[in-house]
């Protein structure tokens, strides 16, 4: 799934199951895992996170504003 998120920026976000893939505009990827695990709407490691909630998702990543997204 693409999201759109606040500043014009977007995000493609790819379902691997237990972890979500998510591609940045700039083309670095970063892999998150449930957490917790089992988990179907928070993705977290490290300094990153993905929080979905609906359409809806929010993107962290530590020392940045977090970004709202929508599908």
């Amino acid at each position: 799934s693409t999201f759109r998120c606040a500043g014009g920026t977007a995000l493609k976000v790819e379902n691997l199951g237990s972890s979500v893939k998510v591609t940045q505009d700039n083309g670095s990827v970063i892999t998150l895992p449930a957490l917790p695990a089992g988990s179907r709407s928070r993705y977290s490691e490290g300094q990153a996170a993905l929080v979905f909630n609906g359409r809806d998702a929010l993107f962290m990543i530590t020392g940045r504003p977090p970004l709202e997204c929508k599908r």
